[in-house]
């Protein structure tokens, strides 16, 4: 492995050096002379670099195919601006011709194996289907500006093609992209030249770069992937897992170990616990370039957009905390056409920084599908964008496998013993993970959003007077107060809690006794009913809602019916911290907002969670 890195950085540094005095000797020299208008002059330094000049865009052609990260359109563009097309073309192309024959004799002959290349195959091989030519592929690969002429060449050349299918693929797959970048380079030229706006440069190579992206999505769409509709498969997949690691990995440092994951043979059930807004991506990077089939919240199905872009990449909608014979039917139809299927059933974001069990029915669902399960847990995003908090603060994220039960062990254990399994493989506690790694939260916002889940005084037990500041929870009742410290601990305190984690098990502890009294919790809310198949329909009133140990009742105004839930039909609350809480009757989603005290949303969700508990026993 040494060797192979080292062969790497070797090439690396031929190509840089190459390039360096090419770009200082030979284009900068013509930019000069084109700037001046001095025609003449270029042809003349062209004529004097002579062959050097010519071997020089040859060789860094075919050596940053080799290396594969280098892009291909600084040559080719520097080829471009120093050779009339003519020349460029077959350059470029002779350098294509001995990069990816190296890379063939590489794979094949001296069985060349580094992460390098296995990372191109993988990026490659996620676009493949056992029924899309190979040939076919490449040629729609090459066209596409965003993949490494090296990364298609390595994939090509581990494939069973021939040398002859292969070399000929490359050659010739490879001219539009050249053509492409010749054309750009000219365009170069003509905006020194004349001194064109660089404006106009600018919108000139995003038109080309849009056209080449356009032309491989029609082709990926209506030639590879044709049949194709509604599945993990979508082309739109791979492009949506590079826009959520782009928005993840801009506030997080994702580790991941998928350690195992090769021995699970077929279609699986990918299980995760649920700290943060980005653990779908966290989950489908894992396993990529394996393409999962997500159980999403319905609510995002309900916008035409979403709703569309959600089934053409086989997302399955749920509605949270019931039934949905809809996400049954979708599931099964998806393990058929052999997708994993992806879930997090906790069926919210966790909220102090431990995972909540999981529904109860989970066990017995999984169990029906018969499938091997793979558990993954999530450390260290919570932390770093927990569910309260408004802003992200840039850290550690670990994503592992905790657990794989094969589809023997899943069909030999009860519904309450794979619940059991579950619920402790995604068991995880970010305060010990952040003291475990010395993790450093450096932050003068820690705080502030809290207020809205620590609801509760521990030391004078009044209800929604805590506030928050920077770093800094106190209660305006009683006075007593709270440092976070930078590894989001608590200060040295009196009542000795160490963390966001220890407070809010204190109030689950504070509201089970007073539970003992009975429930009666009363809400003036504003309302929102949301159609699950077309916001326009949507509906909006004012009312109260309800909560004993018979279960919740909402009464409201004309614009929107009052209803009850019997207690033994609850599963749970979802809400957004100091917004709402929300709950389904008869398929319809219904958002509750306090008129006061806004904090509460936490504690509705909580009572309910006790509740149904209590009604599990």
């Amino acid at each position: 492995m040494k060797r192979q890195k080292l062969f790497i950085l070797i090439l690396s540094i031929i190509i840089v050096t190459l390039l360096f005095f090419f770009f200082k000797n030979t284009l900068f020299e013509i930019l000069k002379f084109q700037s001046e208008g001095n025609l003449d002059a270029v042809a003349e330094l062209v004529k004097e670099k002579g062959v050097l000049g010519c071997l020089t865009i040859i060789v860094v052609e075919a050596l940053q195919m080799v290396v594969v990260f280098i892009s291909a359109e600084f040559i080719q563009i520097a080829a471009g601006i120093s050779y009339p097309w003519y020349m460029a073309l077959p350059l470029c192309s002779i350098g294509i011709l001995i990069g990816a024959t190296i890379i063939y004799f590489l794979v094949n002959s001296l069985k060349f194996d580094s992460s390098m290349f296995k990372k191109s195959y993988q990026q490659i091989s996620q676009y493949s289907k056992k029924n899309v030519n190979t040939q076919i592929l490449m040629y729609v690969l090459f066209v596409m500006p965003i993949i490494p002429f090296g990364a298609i060449c390595y994939y090509g050349s581990s494939s069973k093609i021939s040398y002859r299918r292969y070399i000929f693929t490359c050659l010739t797959g490879t001219i539009p992209s050249i053509l492409s970048s010749i054309f750009l380079s000219k365009a170069i030229s003509y905006t020194i030249i004349n001194d064109t706006p660089i404006w106009i440069l600018i919108l000139v190579i995003i038109g080309v770069m849009a056209i080449l992206l356009a032309g491989g999505i029609v082709l990926f769409n209506k030639v590879l992937f044709k049949g194709e509709k509604n599945t993990p498969d979508s082309f739109l997949y791979p492009v949506l897992i590079k826009i959520a690691k782009a928005l993840a990995c801009f506030k997080s440092k994702p580790r991941f170990n998928a350690e195992g994951l090769e021995e699970v043979e077929g279609p699986f059930v990918l299980l995760s616990n649920h700290p943060s807004a980005f653990d779908v991506y966290y989950a489908s990077e894992l396993v990529y370039p394996i393409r999962l089939a997500h159980v999403s919240n319905r609510y995002y199905f309900r916008k035409k957009f979403l709703r569309r872009l959600f089934n053409k990449i086989g997302a399955i909608p749920k509605m949270l905390f019931n039934p949905d014979f809809e996400t049954i039917k979708k599931t099964l139809t998806m393990i058929k056409k052999g997708y994993p299927i992806f879930m997090c059933p906790e069926g919210r974001l966790g909220l102090d920084g431990t995972n909540y069990y999981i529904t109860k029915e989970t066990g017995k669902f999984v169990k029906q599908l018969k499938l091997p399960i793979v558990i993954v847990k999530i450390e260290g995003a919570y932390l770093s964008d927990p569910k309260w908090r408004k802003h992200r603060i840039k850290n550690k994220v670990l994503v592992s496998i905790s657990k794989i039960l094969t589809k023997e062990e899943v069909l030999s254990k009860t519904p309450d013993e794979i619940n059991d399994i579950i619920n402790k493989y995604i068991s995880y506690n970010d305060f010990e993970f952040a003291k475990e790694h010395n993790l450093i939260y450096r932050n003068n916002k820690k705080a502030e959003g809290l207020e809205n889940v620590l609801y509760h005084c521990p030391k004078c037990h009044e209800e929604f007077h805590i506030k928050t500041k920077g770093n800094k929870i106190y209660c305006e009742h009683c006075g007593f107060s709270l440092n976070i410290l930078d590894n989001y601990s608590f200060e040295e305190n009196d009542l000795n809690i160490s963390n966001i984690h220890e407070w809010y098990q204190s109030i689950i502890k504070y509201e089970k006794e007073q539970l003992i009294k009975g429930i009666n919790l009363s809400c003036d809310v504003k309302i929102k009913k949301f159609n699950m198949k077309d916001s326009k329909l949507d509906e909006e009133g004012s009312g109260k809602c309800y909560l004993t140990e018979s279960g919740f009742k909402y009464e409201g105004d004309l614009r929107v019916k009052s209803f009850e839930i019997d207690s033994n039909n609850l599963r749970g609350f979802a809400f957004s911290c100091g917004e709402e809480f929300e709950c389904y009757y008869d398929n319809e989603l219904y958002y509750f907002y306090p008129l006061y005290n806004k904090e509460q949303c936490c504690k509705w969700a909580l009572i309910v969670d006790e509740l149904v508990k209590e009604n599990e026993k």
